[in-house]
């Protein structure tokens, strides 16, 4: 179903409080449960090493967040063989603004037939998710867009 990035996990975290929000949270978990929402262990890796409520839950959620696979790595080499995405991710990532995270998470949704949620935006020439997602053709979605997927209303 989902696959998602940290951006999606860190404005659920941040902008839905469990007390004002409790039945979004409660959907939310149902999907967690039911393994409708996974994510990639790079992912964990950016959210845990934070002191908040979402790096606990992180840390109590290990089974969200999945290794990669032998199909996924094949992915990902792929993303990587396109020049504008190689030097993009790399050079984003030397300024701390973009993740490693970002073609694990595209390779994971690929291969499982799952979307992609993040907070990231198109960008022209871009290496964003969003780009990523496109060249793989793989369905991305906003985090609105996944709780409209999802017909959440609150």
């Amino acid at each position: 179903m989902y696959v998602f990035d940290s951006g999606a996990f860190i404005e659920l975290f941040r902008y839905y409080y469990a007390d004002t929000f409790k039945s979004l949270w409660d959907k939310f978990d149902e999907l967690i449960e039911t393994r409708k929402i996974i994510s990639v262990m790079e992912v964990k890796r950016e959210l845990e090493d934070y002191d908040d409520r979402l790096a606990n839950w992180v840390k109590n959620h290990n089974y969200v967040f999945l290794k990669p696979n032998q199909e996924e790595v094949d992915v990902i080499k792929h993303i990587y063989s396109n020049r504008n995405f190689e030097y993009n991710i790399k050079m984003k990532d030397k300024m701390h603004y973009c993740s490693e995270a970002d073609p694990f998470v595209v390779a994971k949704a690929k291969i499982m037939g799952y979307k992609v949620v993040s907070t990231e935006r198109y960008k022209n020439n871009g290496a964003k998710v969003p780009n990523l997602c496109e060249y793989e053709g793989v369905e991305h979605l906003s985090v609105e867009d996944f709780m409209k997927n999802e017909k959440w209303h609150f």
